[in-house]
């Protein structure tokens, strides 16, 4: 299995703190705070680049800095903890408008040696989102939009959101949460859809 992402540095952060008190040495509270980004940074993504930094992504937001959106933001790291905001994946003239909403939940991966980023488009409180796909040969971007990857309607899983794709056996699958149309998600049967054999670029 082909798989190169990594979780938030929250998680890498207290495997640090437990490692230290396993080995009785008091905790280093140099060595991060929370949070490890501020203003906001909704639905992470991240991975580890080629170049060996570490990269996330993020839901689209306005930080309150005069500059308006952050059309998927992409931060930097080289330790999991100190982040540097570095550019969006989309600019303000170019970002995905094949559907009316904002840019949620994004998912990035590095595939057949192009990153591609998944992103859920879609306004709150839509049953018909969309998950589209971009792609870039850097993890900084650009990224290129390369469209609708399927509506909810299309596919008959209403409310399909949080793209998640992995690669297992030379077969790639991309998976979808149902969101609010399914009340105890991750428990109910059927509450969400694995796409198989097809990677959508």
């Amino acid at each position: 299995m082909k798989y190169r992402k990594f979780f938030f540095p929250i998680l890498a952060a207290g495997v640090l703190a437990i490692s230290a008190c396993s080995s009785g040495e008091s905790k280093d509270d140099s060595v991060y705070q929370n949070p490890v980004f501020e203003p906001v940074f909704a639905d992470p993504s991240i991975i580890k680049g080629e170049d060996g930094h570490f990269y996330a992504y993020g839901t689209e937001d306005d930080w309150g800095d005069g500059e308006g959106s952050k059309y998927i933001p992409i931060l930097k790291s080289a330790d999991l903890t100190d982040w540097k905001h570095i550019g969006n994946a989309f600019s303000d003239q170019h970002h995905p408008m094949w559907k009316q909403g904002g840019l949620w939940a994004p998912e990035i991966t590095f595939y057949n040696n192009k990153y591609y980023l998944y992103y859920s488009l879609s306004t709150w409180g839509d049953y018909d989102p969309g998950i589209g796909v971009a792609t870039s040969d850097s993890a900084e971007g650009p990224f290129q939009d390369q469209g609708k990857v399927f509506r909810s309607t299309e596919i008959g899983v209403e409310n399909s959101i949080d793209p998640f794709f992995i690669e297992e056996n030379g077969t790639p699958y991309l998976l979808v949460n149902r969101g609010r149309a399914c009340p105890k998600r991750g428990t109910v049967p059927n509450c969400g859809k694995c796409l198989r054999g097809t990677l959508y670029h």
